[in-house]
């Protein structure tokens, strides 16, 4: 078995969501890396399943690098479109806990099944190493063995409503 935790995530994250009758595109990539431990790879081991329900992950901080490049643009406005490079050290303080609340032999997402599904309850608090506010943020997860996340669901206090994400597609099929 992998330990719990990771110390390094690469990751890409493309969006597009329509707001008030217009498209944003964003895309985002990054590298992570030095970390002594990062408890939110957690959910990317392939045997979560085994875990018993009501098994609590806990993380305190992050402390490590990042480096990537970031680009958010409205479809049909290009004077609008930012790109930014990224690439310093990262300390986060912030309060993670994760809870294994339920394991599903089979479950469907966006018309798929996967197989050993764990659902996840998190909460956490941020302070942003610029200012020191706090964000707050609670919800559920439901990860799949060798994918990772593929639906999640959490209060945004930024938005006053409750937002939902399916996975849709990925290159790990």
């Amino acid at each position: 078995a992998l330990g719990i935790y990771q110390t390094s995530i690469d990751g890409r994250l493309m969006t597009e969501f329509i707001l008030a009758g217009f498209t944003f595109e964003g895309m985002e990539r990054a590298t992570m890396s030095g970390f002594d431990e990062i408890l939110v790879g957690f959910p990317w081991r392939g045997d979560m399943y085994e875990f018993p329900i009501g098994t609590v992950f806990t993380q305190q901080c992050l402390d490590g690098w990042i480096e990537g490049e970031s680009y958010l643009g409205i479809v049909g406005f290009p004077e609008f479109t930012e790109r930014e490079t990224i690439s310093h050290p990262l300390t986060v303080p912030l309060n993670l806990r994760f809870e294994i609340i339920a394991k599903y032999p089979t479950y469907s997402v966006a018309g798929r099944m996967y197989e050993n599904v764990v659902e996840v309850s998190y909460s956490q608090n941020v302070a942003d190493p610029n200012d020191g506010t706090i964000a707050d943020e609670a919800g559920r997860q439901w990860y799949a063995p060798g994918i990772g996340l593929i639906r999640s669901s959490s209060d945004d206090p930024m938005f006053a409503e409750t937002l939902n994400f399916e996975l849709v597609h990925t290159n790990l099929w």
